[in-house]
């Protein structure tokens, strides 16, 4: 190579050397206030991408609406340990803060000040846990104390029976608390008893779903307790087995007439079809029937494990469009079909949330021992109706009108396991929340769920697909873009 040649050769490669590191030094700048810019957006105002495929550390609408229209201060205490702290909750409760103005939050370690928290305690005999989280009104005049547990939903794996971590219930949590703290007034829930109906103690998952959403919760025997029922109570009747006394019924139908009466009632079937006729009497104010059979589904789709285990279809409604727009099913195990009447009234008005498939059938001779499970000739066939609404409308005022929500199944809410599964939780909640006229008590948050989300192969085909993208085609191509950029710098 003559030495012009070279110089010139060495010259060129200088150049673009040169230019090469200046690139690669403004890069490496630009990246570093990037990181500098978004870090200090995301400290001072929350300001991060949630990346997760469930939106584990961001507001729901539901949430970030009522936390928007907080009309006082809020102050929520953590507990952890100074270096000590969860990560998952703090980012969650950092969401929380940047959505409002009125919302601070303050760690108090529990080592440095160990008497703090017992000025939230209702039973001194009883420590708040460290890492627990505490919501309360600046006067500290109403509050809600939440485990570290409290902020995890846990299921069972049925492969191996253990409990394992599903869920972060943190905004839901708070949504409770604030709920609570911003409205005085608690709705009362009464669990009919005296007709052998479960006790509450045999209900805790209903139970404390109920109470973690600010309702309070009470056993009652309209034969026994002196309590009347009054407005913006609600009833809720879950599997009885015998009939009401008529004093009893005389009760129940002055709370609906009179006090606008609220009615949820989850119904079995039952051996004897004419037994429950006072409790029939009460859902056919609303004109409402339940039918003393069993539901089953010939349609794979739309049972769960079992044939009478029914995944019903949403209708469009109040209760069931969330849970529709989600994709989250709800499991009703052995239920039976509702009739509404066909006599068009205008004081009454009713929906239907909850059916069954076109393929499922009923089973009607629920009395006779040798009854079998499979369709036979002569079983009708549905859809049938198997979760419906009512409203008795008062004309002259609207406060006055009464409402009835009912299940043809009770299973799904006297099981932790099923109740916890899928949309049946908040299908609960969704329905008593149609019923509140109070509207600000009525909101409910799902937990965000921490399950990954897995590819699925299913076919050969598939299977055939991903080998050549990934052992042929993108090699090939990275091969190709290197040779290229090899043979022009050679050529420089």
């Amino acid at each position: 190579m003559a030495k012009n040649e070279k110089h010139k050769f060495n010259k060129t490669r200088l150049k673009y050397g040169s230019y090469a590191a200046i690139i690669t030094a403004v890069v490496i700048a630009i990246v570093i206030v990037i990181n500098v810019l978004v870090g200090t957006l995301s400290d001072k105002y929350g300001l991060t991408l949630d990346m997760t495929r469930n939106q584990l550390f961001s507001l729901s609408a539901d949430a970030q609406e009522y936390i928007n229209n907080l009309d006082q201060d809020i102050v929520i205490y953590t507990t952890f340990e100074a270096g000590n702290g969860d990560t998952t909750i703090e980012n969650a409760l950092q969401k929380i803060q940047a959505a409002s103005s009125r919302i601070s939050i303050q760690n108090v370690d529990p080592i440095k000040n160990p008497s703090f928290a017992e000025q939230f305690n209702s039973d001194k005999a009883t420590s708040i846990a460290r890492g627990s989280l505490i919501v309360t009104n600046p006067e500290k005049t109403r509050f809600k104390v939440y485990s570290q547990d409290d902020l995890y939903e846990t299921t069972i794996d049925y492969q191996t029976y253990q409990q394992k971590t599903s869920g972060l219930q943190v905004e839901q949590r708070i949504i409770s608390a604030l709920v609570y703290i911003t409205n005085e007034d608690t709705p009362m829930i009464y669990l009919l008893q005296g007709h052998q109906e479960p006790k509450l103690s045999n209900l805790t998952t209903l139970r404390t779903s109920l109470e973690d959403n600010n309702y309070q919760v009470e056993e009652l025997n309209l034969a026994e307790s002196d309590v009347e029922l009054k407005k913006g109570d609600t009833l809720m009747i879950v599997s009885p087995q015998i009939d009401l006394s008529e004093d009893e019924r005389l009760k129940i139908e002055k709370f609906i007439v009179n006090e606008g009466g609220r009615v949820i009632m989850f119904r079995d079937t039952v051996i004897d079809a004419a037994s429950l006729e006072r409790f029939d009497s009460i859902a056919a104010m609303f004109d409402v029937t339940f039918n003393n059979d069993l539901v089953g589904e010939e349609d794979t789709g739309a049972y769960y494990n079992s044939p009478f285990y029914l995944v019903p279809t949403y209708g469009t409604h109040e209760i069931t469009n969330k849970l529709s727009r989600d994709g989250r099913p709800a499991i009703l195990p052995v239920s039976g079909s509702i009739t509404l009447s066909d006599i068009e009234r205008t004081d009454i008005e009713t929906e239907v949330f909850l059916t069954s498939s076109a393929n499922s059938y009923a089973k009607t001779d629920v009395a006779n021992e040798n009854m079998t499970t499979t369709r036979e000739e002569g079983d009708p066939s549905g859809p049938f109706n198997l979760g419906v609404t009512s409203k008795r409308v008062d004309a002259m005022n609207d406060d006055n009108s009464a409402y009835f929500v009912g299940f043809a199944s009770s299973s799904f809410v006297q099981s932790g396991d099923f109740l916890s599964m899928f949309g049946n939780q908040d299908l609960v909640l969704n329905s008593l929340s149609w019923m509140q006229t109070e509207k600000g008590s009525d909101i409910t948050i799902s937990s965000k769920s921490l399950g990954s989300s897995t590819l699925n192969i299913t076919t050969q085909a598939q299977l055939y697909t991903l080998m050549a993208v990934s052992i042929i085609t993108l090699p090939v191509i990275l091969l190709v873009i290197g040779l290229t950029v090899y043979l022009r710098r050679r050529h420089l």
